[in-house]
């Protein structure tokens, strides 16, 4: 990050100085120029430069003022392209090597079978993540963008351990790792063994809603429901995807099931439907539900009962079938 923006902040100068002496013009190094006069040279890094593998000091951070520059970038920057990265070599590696979790592999999407084949892999490399960020000097996220990497540090950036130590960009496999850990966990029925990776890769990824949904998973089957519906309900929350979200509100209207909320249920199976038309499992519970509400002599019209808000999807986004 220093590099990058102290490159950028020599040159923004030396520009302005050329533009004193000359009527010289220049589109990226007049914008970059208005960016080094507003203040917003840190935050223009962030937002247009950074990548995994950075590291945003203290110093940095107590500085950063990323609202301030989403109001004037949206003035000031529409339709704006970066220049390259300052610190390539010929080669265009990054001379300070790859990312924290660089190491990890790619590997196929968990499922059943391949947990059977790779649980243990998998929980190895966690045990090995876990040694190496013991040694990293500032707490780590694993965001899976530019947009993600700033929403984190400003939610971050009140956090006595980063506003102390700063916070790290690990490549995003590194959540996707303890994901796949947690998943084989439960997948295996080891369900107090998924706990601490699940919360990991919440913690590096917090923006990932299925991960929420898998924990439920586990808690569910340790007994642990108000856990359960805490998390389903920090799922749902940050949830974007129609898919995920239909998933998570089907997750919560088992738990209600359980513990007897008939008519919550039936709104949270209503509400996923809504998402995921046709869904069988929904279908079967709901008529499942509306037995049961038959059966127990409870009035049938639960239309007092208000469905949980749901966040504002994008506009135009398809459903999920």
């Amino acid at each position: 990050m220093e590099v990058e923006l102290v490159a950028r902040a020599v040159l923004a100068r030396k520009w302005k100085k050329v533009q004193e002496e000359s009527k010289a013009s220049d589109p990226y190094l007049n914008t970059l120029v208005e960016v080094y006069d507003a203040r917003l040279l840190a935050e223009y890094g962030v937002a247009y430069l950074s990548k995994p593998g950075w590291f945003v000091s203290p110093e940095w951070l107590a500085d950063l003022d990323l609202e301030r520059f989403g109001s004037w970038a949206a003035t000031n920057l529409a339709g704006h392209e970066p220049q390259t990265h300052a610190y390539l070599h010929r080669n265009y590696e990054s001379p300070f090597g790859p990312p924290p979790g660089a190491w990890i592999p790619e590997q196929e999407a968990a499922t059943d079978e391949t947990c059977r084949k790779s649980a243990e892999e998998f929980f190895e490399g966690v045990s090995r993540w876990k040694s190496e960020s013991a040694e990293l000097p500032a707490p780590v996220v694993a965001a899976r963008s530019q947009k993600e990497f700033a929403t984190l540090l400003e939610r971050l950036s009140k956090n006595p351990a980063v506003r102390a130590r700063g916070l790290i960009w690990a490549h995003p496999s590194v959540a996707t790792l303890h994901f796949r850990a947690g998943f084989c966990a439960v997948s295996l029925g080891e369900y107090e063994r998924a706990l601490e990776p699940l919360q990991t890769a919440i913690e590096l990824s917090p923006f990932t809603s299925h991960y929420y949904g898998e924990l439920a998973q586990a808690l569910i089957h340790l007994e642990r429901k108000p856990e359960a519906l805490k998390r389903l309900a920090e799922g749902i929350e940050i949830s974007d995807d129609p898919c995920e979200l239909a998933y998570l509100l089907r997750t919560r209207g088992f738990i209600q099931v359980e513990n007897g909320e008939l008519a919550l249920a039936r709104v949270s199976y209503r509400q996923s439907l809504e998402l995921a038309p046709g869904n069988a499992n929904a279908l079967r519970e709901l008529a499942l539900i509306e037995d049961m509400l038959s059966r127990s002599g409870l009035p049938s019209n639960t239309s007092d009962v208000a469905p949980l808000p749901l966040p504002r999807l994008p506009v135009g986004l398809n459903k999920c079938h």
